[in-house]
């Protein structure tokens, strides 16, 4: 049997649909929907002049009033009961109607025909004959009498018809209420769902291992070498099937390898992170650091969330295991590309979101967002599509105040470009005005660093760039920042970012109300959805090895 999907295509409005998705359903067979709104194709393909439009008009009713009422339930169950059982008959007089209108319509059309139905020109009038055609030779019709209807139903027809409903610029022919209802829905599904994630996470929360509890020498394997049979680290990385290849970055702190792993005859390139230990002029603070990243990585695994494989420490470098993004960073893509168009721009964002909203829900802070920390990678199922993986944790905060959802800070942390002004503030005033130390959301600073991206992406600047701390903080609190104008930029995407960079974190606008925004919005509608690629919202983890000290234990 053929695991091809089935398409629905139908007037947006009409009263057959429903029967036809409620057969589908009842047979739980899978199907996309795809509404449209053959009202449109009169603005799609105008006629020339009011008396061609005229004809359109009428040949497009002659067309739907006198043989579209045959597929209705009603006329129907009159030819049924005007049979009396007898299938032939019901056959019969169904093909003597369909036969008698294509009859009345070939007179016109003999008259009114050129290329197409109407003339030279595509008009509603094509619209509406090439589905009545294929109506007519369902229920046996001979058509070989009808011969300018079936010229006019050709494949040239229906490969214009067909070209209209797919092709991305004529977003008209679908019913774009139709798409909005389905994106509320979807948004709706998303609620739901990160709900239920929230309710069972509050229930767990004092049963599981807080990551507080566990101590900084007892969250990964440690070796101490030499140890048996093993002497370097690369004897370490042997032993668990994977060989160290080539540099791939470098930080403050430590390094990146592209790393192969070796399962029998398959292979599989990977990431290895090195981190140097006593390069840290605070170890405890360090490995505070590296508990955390491995914490959340571990227990919160998510498409967009780079993959963690495996963790271990060897004397003083810890190491960190995990999938390769083969094609850099966000930051590495703008600085390659400049500004980005604002449909990639969606596609990105859309999936930041996903990730941080999915960590907001388990009452994870990321706190040092930045493009640096976007990661992109090619998708398996579409070669042309990048999905993005949101990595660098080690600055995270698990937070957990019902009533609150705060947490309080003498400090700050993470990059003073994508700082919110909340955050900012400390690092300017913390030695004139204790008052200013007590607390902060950070949910709504990731929210700013978030905009600050959005921006990036679509200007290929920063915000607040190239300023003193000071000046950074007056220029956030005051808004003065604009969007260069050799840039086109939709509105829509200039409010969505400047409620992201409100200064007011009371007054920022939440993911939910990203969510909702009419960007992306009309984003989705203009793409029929979220791309297969990246709209999932589980995954399945996979592991190197199974490491003892686990946290993932929910």
């Amino acid at each position: 049997m053929s695991t091809a999907k089935l398409i629905l295509y139908n007037f947006a409005r009409s009263s057959c649909s429903w029967r036809v998705r409620a057969m589908l359903e009842h047979k739980k067979l899978s199907y996309q929907y795809r509404p449209v709104m053959i009202l449109k194709g009169e603005s799609i393909y105008p006629a020339d002049d009011p008396f061609l439009r005229a004809n359109v008009l009428a040949i497009s009713e002659m067309i739907v009033s006198g043989i579209q009422p045959l597929q209705n339930v009603g006329v129907m169950w009159f030819a049924r009961k005007f049979a009396q059982g007898d299938k032939s008959k019901e056959l019969e007089w169904a093909q003597y109607w369909i036969e008698n209108k294509f009859e009345k319509l070939e007179n016109v059309l003999k008259n009114h025909s050129g290329r197409f139905t109407v003339g030279d020109q595509f008009t509603l009038a094509d619209i509406c004959l090439v589905p009545q055609v294929y109506n007519a030779k369902r229920y046996a019709v001979n058509m070989n009498l009808n011969n300018v209807s079936t010229r006019m139903s050709s494949n040239r027809s229906i490969t214009i018809l067909k070209r209209s409903i797919k092709s991305p610029p004529n977003h008209e022919l679908f019913d774009q209420a139709s798409l909005k209802s389905q994106y509320m829905k979807e948004v709706d599904d998303m609620k739901r769902l990160y709900d239920s994630y929230y309710r069972n996470y509050r229930k767990c929360y004092r049963k599981d291992q807080s990551l507080s509890q566990v101590p900084n020498d007892r969250f990964t394997d440690r070796i101490r070498l030499p140890l048996g049979k093993m002497k370097t680290v690369a004897d370490v990385f042997e032993s668990r099937n994977i060989k160290l290849k080539k540099k791939i970055g470098k930080g403050g702190y430590g390094v990146v390898y592209r790393a192969e792993f070796q399962k029998g005859d398959s292979k599989m390139e990977i990431a290895v992170k090195m981190i140097n230990l006593r390069k840290s002029s605070n170890m405890k603070r360090m490995l505070e650091h590296l508990k955390i990243e491995i914490f959340i990585l571990e227990s919160y695994p998510h498409p967009n969330i780079i993959l963690l494989m495996d963790h271990l420490m060897i004397d003083d470098h810890a190491y960190i295991i995990m999938e390769l993004a083969n094609c850099g960073s966000l930051h590495d893509e703008v600085e390659r590309c400049g500004a980005l168009k604002e449909d990639l721009v969606y596609e990105y964002f859309v999936q930041i979101l996903k990730a941080l909203l999915y960590l907001h829900t388990f009452r994870i802070a990321h706190r040092d967002l930045k493009l640096e920390n976007l990661l992109l990678t090619m998708s398996k199922q579409d070669s042309q599509t990048k999905i993005v993986k949101m990595t660098d944790f080690g600055l995270s905060a698990e937070v957990y105040k019902p009533r609150e959802g705060r947490i309080k800070t003498g400090t700050y942390g993470g990059t003073r470009d994508y700082m919110a002004p909340e955050i900012v503030r400390l690092d300017v005033y913390e030695d004139f005005d204790d008052e200013c130390c007590l607390e902060y959301d950070p949910f709504k600073a990731d929210i700013w660093a978030l905009g600050v991206c959005l921006y990036e992406m679509l200007t290929s600047y920063l915000p607040f760039e190239t300023r003193t701390k000071e000046a950074v903080f007056e220029a956030q609190i005051n808004r003065d920042w604009h969007f260069p104008k050799r840039y086109v930029i939709s509105k829509a995407a200039k409010r969505l970012t400047r409620s992201m960079l409100e200064p007011d974190p009371s007054r920022r606008i939440d993911p939910f109300g990203i969510w909702m925004h009419e960007w992306i919005q009309q984003c989705y509608i203009q793409n029929r959805g979220w791309k297969s690629t990246y709209g999932r919202t589980t995954t399945t983890t996979t592991t190197i090895s199974e490491s003892p000290s686990s946290y993932n234990q929910k």
